[in-house]
């Protein structure tokens, strides 16, 4: 067995560490920013990939709201077309307000995010909701061509989310 005093003797003081002591620390305090900055830069790449995703479904969307509405007018279905419009818009709309809010999200506290977003989605919702109610209201928009051109957009939001993934 080692004898105490052997061990103590065997002990190089703190001060001749010191030197090799604040490299550690800086060392350490620079990966811990290089981890943050890693993941904020992470976060907001994520975030720009998924505004220009947005981007393009919003393209695609105004592609078949026209392409629609004139498969609408040159059928003869006039009747549909405010409906069309009407439910296109509104996808529209959605569309942006998401992007607009994935925008902004980029520059908020990572212990936010959770709560802004479930509240913006509830708002998106919401908004979704009273501009569906509101055109019960009016006898040019066709509730069922609303429902048509929400259900239209979904094949678009794979196509497009697929295209733009590969």
């Amino acid at each position: 067995m080692v004898a105490y005093g052997e061990v103590m003797n065997s002990i190089v003081p703190l001060e001749h560490h010191q030197e090799e002591l604040s490299w550690v620390v800086l060392l350490a305090a620079l990966g811990a920013y290089t981890c943050c900055i890693s993941k904020l830069s992470n976060r907001v790449v994520r975030m720009n990939s998924l505004i220009i995703l947005l981007r393009k479904i919003l393209v695609a969307c105004m592609v078949v709201a026209l392409l629609g509405s004139l498969g609408i007018l040159s059928l003869g279905y006039t009747e549909y077309l405010g409906g069309w419009l009407w439910g296109q818009w509104i996808v529209m709309l959605y569309l942006a307000l998401l992007g607009f809010h994935s925008y902004k999200l980029q520059f908020v506290d990572p212990e936010d995010i959770v709560r802004k977003s479930r509240m913006q989605a509830a708002q998106r919702l919401l908004l979704v909701i009273a501009l569906v109610l509101i055109s019960t209201k009016f006898a040019f928009i066709n509730p069922f061509m609303v429902v048509c051109s929400f259900l239209i957009t979904k094949p678009v939001l794979y196509i497009v989310y697929w295209k733009y993934d590969h």
